[in-house]
């Protein structure tokens, strides 16, 4: 998965949850500081032309694991002087984007934090779906994406 964000300095971070939507243990917040998950499940990567990425080994994901929110903060400004970012999924045999959800300044207002998407279970498979911005052609594509298969 590759993140990008211009017009203003983010940082990006993944959160695993479990199904009360609670963080189990804090190893399980994947960021620029800690770049992996215990078990390796999600880990920090860099995604050719973006930001930042996340790797996601969904073989390894904990039986506890219900969601892993993508995140995005700011500390110095609020998310609306964002000019233009994307969240995108990229297999990692290196492959063609499977999907992208752009989104700009008119998508956010002032707030310094935001959820871009999540990657969830439902009916034992696992799914993403976008949650930013208006884009719903986008969202529609990334909400059909399970990883390993194309979904309905």
């Amino acid at each position: 998965m590759g993140l990008a964000a211009a017009g203003l300095s983010v940082d990006f971070a993944c959160f695993a949850l479990d199904a009360t939507g609670q963080l189990r243990d804090e190893r399980y917040m994947t960021f620029f500081n800690q770049p992996c998950t215990p078990c390796g499940e999600v880990q920090g990567c860099s995604v050719p032309n973006d930001a930042q990425g996340f790797a996601f080994t969904t073989s390894q994901l904990s039986a506890w694991m219900e969601r892993a929110v993508i995140a995005a903060s700011a500390s110095d400004g609020t998310m609306s002087q964002i000019s233009v970012g994307h969240l995108r999924l990229v297999p990692s045999q290196g492959e063609a984007e499977l999907a992208r959800s752009a989104f700009a300044e008119s998508d956010f207002s002032a707030k310094q934090a935001l959820m871009l998407g999540e990657l969830h279970r439902k009916n034992g498979a696992l799914r993403f779906m976008a949650v930013s911005g208006q884009h719903q052609e986008a969202h529609h594509r990334l909400a059909r994406f399970a990883f390993g298969s194309l979904g309905g």
